[in-house]
Parts: C-alpha cells; structure tokens; sequence
C-alpha cells in the first residue's frame, strides 16, 4: 500500500516512518515476510537512512519486539528503533512505539514510565503517538455515542464558551507532553497515529510533526541545521 507514496516522497538524507506501515496486518505472518515488504519499500527510497519506529497498527512487529537483532538482521535497508537511540550525522534520534491504543500491538497503560526512559540529550524524538492537544484532535473509532466538555479545548477558547467532544477527540498522550517541555526538550518531535492531522507546528521551540499521509499526501521535509540545532520547515 505504501508504493503509492514513493513518487510523492523527496530525496533526503534521513527518511523518517513514525509507525503504521502494515495496518493491521495478520500478527500470525512470519515476521521475515513482513519484514521483507518494509525493507523493500526502504529499498525504492534514495535516502541514505531510513528510520522505522512502528505503530499500533503493525502487530507483526509486536511479537518480535525485543528480538531487535532480528529484526535488524531482516531490514537491511533500514533502522528499527524501538527504545532505542542512534547518532547520525551528529543528530541524536531516539524512537519508541509505544501509544495508548487499547487492544492494539505497543498498547502500553503505564506510558509515563516510557517516557521517562528518552534520554535527555535527544535531538529529534520519534513516536508514534502525538503529545496531547498538538495536532493529535483525530477520529475515536470506539466512541460510545456519548459527548463531553474538553477543559483543554474550552480553556484555550474561552470567548466560545464550552467546547464538547465526541466522535473527534484528543488522542495524544499527556504524559509525553509533560516530559517533552519539562524533560526531554528535544528540537524536534516526529509522530503519526492521527491520520487525519498530517502537519508541523511549533510550541516553545520545539517542533511538532505529524506525518501521517492516509488523507493529506504531503510528505513533510524538515532541514535541520545539525551543528547550530536549528531547523526549517520546507514542506
């Protein structure tokens, strides 16, 4: 399903996939053969490194999480990260899956307990699940038809009085908002999930990336000046 996109996907250095490559794909495949349709679509692309961190869709990965020597062994053309960091070009990346998805692969409950493993001098972090109330208002599939006051979105618009949620909600992670801006503070925050909310924002400094690309193909392109750590957004 991903060959739609390499035509749209710019040459680079560092080519970054923030989960959700196989959607829902059987978790009985053979993890060699699934891992062979990644690191064939890694293959079509030019870049020097690609970096993979996957999502709650990709229950294939699961089983094999810890097994990260395998998986390697198996993409060639690419770098799994799962709790895992990696210096390239001088730039620190940091990559973990783990999201708030019940019943689907890296559900996590105790997810402040992950974050509280990214290493403090991370550059460029990589997750599959937004940080709370940044681009991260996306679609609840097992809603219950019932509605509700969201105090984050009501306090930050308060001339329109209540603002309830429902079917749309946040799905991002307050905990990993919290260790980003007072832990964490990398330059630049990599994620997916809400497929629906492709796009970069900045708050305090720091740069937020959704780059999701099911309903806005736009592959976003970020310079990222290693040696000031400074960056521009050229999507």
């Amino acid at each position: 399903m991903h060959d739609e996109y390499v035509s749209l996907i710019p040459n680079g250095d560092i080519l970054v996939h923030s989960g959700d490559f196989f959607n829902f794909h059987n978790p009985k495949q053979e993890l060699k053969s699934a891992m062979k349709m990644l690191d064939t679509f890694f293959k079509k692309m030019p870049h020097k490194y690609k970096i993979f961190v996957a999502g709650n869709h990709d229950l294939n990965l699961e089983y094999d999480a810890a097994d990260t020597s395998r998986i390697d062994s198996l993409l060639p053309h690419g770098i799994y990260l799962c709790d895992r960091k990696i210096n390239l070009y001088d730039i620190n990346f940091y990559g973990t899956p783990w999201n708030n998805s019940i019943g689907m692969s890296f559900y996590e409950q105790k997810l402040k307990s992950v974050w509280e493993k990214v290493p403090e001098d991370t550059d460029i972090l990589i997750t599959h699940i937004p940080p709370f109330g940044i681009n991260d208002y996306g679609c609840n599939k097992f809603w219950d038809g019932e509605t509700w006051i969201c105090d984050y979105c009501t306090e930050a618009n308060p001339e329109k009085g209540p603002v309830y949620h429902g079917y749309y909600s946040h799905q991002g992670c307050p905990h990993l908002k919290e260790a980003i801006f007072s832990k964490i503070r990398p330059k630049i925050h990599l994620f997916g999930h809400v497929h629906n909310r492709n796009g970069v924002v900045q708050h305090k400094g720091i740069l937020f990336c959704n780059g999701a690309l099911q309903y806005r193909q736009v592959p976003i392109v970020i310079d990222y000046h290693r040696r000031k750590k400074t960056f521009n957004c050229v999507c």
